[in-house]
């Protein structure tokens, strides 16, 4: 054998190595963005999910003071009835009295 046919030899072993290198290389670093970015995912995910729950505690807190709030408000007016209400029955009375006094008269 000659020396250019060694050298072809060694050219294409080199060659072929460095396919086989490139192939790797072209399978490999996929995997390896696609796992940094599931990492990424995964943590935006576990802060979206801290977020949401701080939300809704604001949510349930929020409505808890509406709903105290509202049936305060509702008390008030029911007591507010209540008193118009034996107003009411009071002049009502004295009308009735009142009235009966004038019928017997």
């Amino acid at each position: 054998m000659t020396i250019q046919s060694w050298l072809q030899i060694i050219t294409s072993t080199i060659s072929l190595i460095g396919v086989m290198f490139l192939i790797y290389h072209f399978f490999r670093n996929p995997d390896i963005k696609a796992d940094k970015e599931i990492k990424v995912i995964e943590s935006e995910c576990k802060l979206k999910h801290t977020r949401i729950d701080e939300i809704f505690v604001e949510l349930k807190q929020d409505l808890s003071y509406i709903k105290n709030n509202h049936l305060s408000h509702i008390e008030s007016d029911i007591d507010n009835i209540k008193q118009s209400q034996a107003n009411i029955e009071g002049q009502l009375k004295f009308l009735n009295e009142a009235l009966i006094k004038i019928i017997n008269k």
